[in-house]
């Protein structure tokens, strides 16, 4: 119970359930001797520039206009041929709908899946980009990190 409200509480602080011999400021315990490790390679979130959006956003329309719709397009048509020419049953109460919507879903995101390799090489031209530097480092190619030192 909460001794000021009278209420129950159910978020209890971490101050509170601290079990540590030295807990830190922040409430959570600590190992003993010093403060708790910072996670390895964790660097908080990471903040995309106007330029690495800018990219992101036109892979995102590309692969929907000339990706997405056509293979979803192509996909529910051919499954809706099938099922008008018998070689899928239609479902028994709800007719062609269920097959040819999940049909143009399968297309939309294999529409997706397929662009990624474009919108990766797209990001990764871009110069002075964290995020491409990333994926040149996948690659296998050189990075350099000199161009983010002022």
């Amino acid at each position: 119970m909460d001794e000021t409200s009278g209420k129950q509480n159910y978020y209890p602080s971490p101050m509170a359930t601290s079990t540590g011999p030295n807990p830190s400021p922040d409430g959570f315990p600590t190992q003993p001797g010093g403060p708790n490790p910072p996670q390895a390679g964790f660097q908080g979130p990471y903040a995309f520039s106007p330029e690495e959006i800018r990219v992101l956003r036109e892979c995102n329309r590309e692969s929907l206009l000339f990706r997405c719709i056509p293979l979803a397009t192509i996909t529910s048509a051919l499954t809706y041929f099938g099922i008008s020419r018998g070689y899928i049953k239609p479902s028994a109460s709800f007719g062609v709908f269920p097959k040819v919507t999940l049909a143009a879903i399968c297309g939309y995101v294999l529409g997706k899946l397929s662009y990624q390799r474009q919108c990766a090489d797209m990001i990764a031209k871009l110069p002075n980009s964290k995020l491409a530097d990333a994926i040149r480092k996948s690659r296998g190619l050189s990075v350099q990190l000199d161009r983010y030192v002022l």
